[in-house]
Parts: structure tokens; C-alpha cells; sequence
């Protein structure tokens, strides 16, 4: 057991320093992934932390802080998402000056790949929460199945379910965006 859960408000610096150190990483990008802005990540991720020192006795198997901290912070990102509703955009100061930086086919090709990533971004979004979850926990956070399920508070096969649907659903939506781009609408 990594940490002695205590009784409530009862955690020393050195442990929620500890807490915060080992989960950092995670939590940012998962709060980044979801809000698409830094700010706004940085804010989500203090916000998660703040509640997970508050609720840590709440934590019934410290053994699973990891998957606990995750649900914290997905859904203190969604709350935050639904109160601004933020816009994404593609950054084109960004683009300019990688296209300034490279030679043309290089930078064609990465202004490609850029594109692809905000189209699969944005097909992301167009899918049910659930289905949103799942993509995002499995491919950008590298999470088993069964941490998924622990985190989204599902059965395992719910999980791989809503992956199997999300895919198709991914691969229809940006099969039709290929289509659109072919014929230049």
C-alpha cells in the first residue's frame, strides 16, 4: 500500500505532495486532452487535486488512487467543459511558422497530419460522453480495459462495447470528411 489512508483531513504535506508528484503527469493531460486549452487544464487539474485531498478518506482502497484521481479529474474537466463550452481552433500563427521552418513537403506533410489530428479531435467530440470517455482513456491515456471500467464505474464489457462503437462511428465520421475533402465541398 503506497499510501496509509487516515481519517478525514488528516493528509501531511509530504502527502499530498507525494499524491500530487506521482499523478501530475496524468491528470494535466487528461484535463488538457478534454478542455483543449492550457489555462484551462491548469485549472481543472488544481481543481481535481483540491477535491482528492478533500475527499481522500472517502478513498475506499488507496490502492486505487490512480483510477480515483482519473474519475476526479474526468469529470471535474467535463463540469468545467459544459460551463464554458470552449471552441477549438486550429492555431494558425503555429502552422506559419512550422511552414516557415521546414522545407515545403515537410511542412505540407505536418500541416496534413496537423489536420488529421484536429478531424479525429473533432469526431471525438461528436460522439456520446460515454463513447468519448472510453476513446480517450484507452488511446491517449494508454489505460487497460479494466482500468477504464474501474474509472468510467462500468462493467468491462460495457467498456469494450462502447470502444467497438466509438470506432465505427469514428471511422464513418472521418470517412465522410474524406469524401467531402475529395470532392472539395
Amino acid at each position: 500500500m503506497l499510501f496509509k489512508r487516515k481519517s478525514k483531513s488528516s493528509l501531511t504535506l509530504e502527502t499530498k505532495q507525494l499524491i500530487y508528484e506521482s499523478h501530475f503527469e496524468h491528470v494535466y493531460r487528461l484535463a488538457l486532452y478534454i478542455t483543449h486549452d492550457k489555462a484551462a487544464a491548469k485549472e481543472v487539474t488544481q481543481e481535481a487535486f483540491t477535491k482528492a485531498f478533500e475527499k481522500y478518506h472517502q478513498l475506499k482502497d488507496p490502492s486505487k488512487i490512480a483510477a480515483w484521481i482519473k474519475t476526479i479529474t474526468l469529470n471535474t474537466a467535463r463540469s468545467h467543459f459544459s460551463k464554458e463550452k470552449k471552441v477549438i481552433s486550429l492555431d494558425i500563427e503555429k502552422i506559419n511558422y512550422i511552414q516557415n521552418q521546414f522545407s515545403n513537403d515537410q511542412a505540407n506533410d505536418f500541416t496534413y497530419q496537423m489536420g488529421l489530428e484536429e478531424e479525429l479531435s473533432e469526431a471525438i467530440q461528436t460522439l456520446p460522453e460515454d463513447f468519448q470517455d472510453a476513446i480517450i482513456l484507452k488511446y491517449y491515456h494508454d489505460l487497460e480495459i479494466s482500468e477504464i471500467a474501474k474509472i468510467t464505474e462500468v462493467s468491462e464489457g460495457t467498456v469494450k462495447s462502447r470502444l467497438y462503437r466509438a470506432r465505427n462511428r469514428l471511422k464513418k465520421e472521418l470517412k465522410d470528411i474524406e469524401l467531402t475533402a475529395r470532392e472539395g465541398v
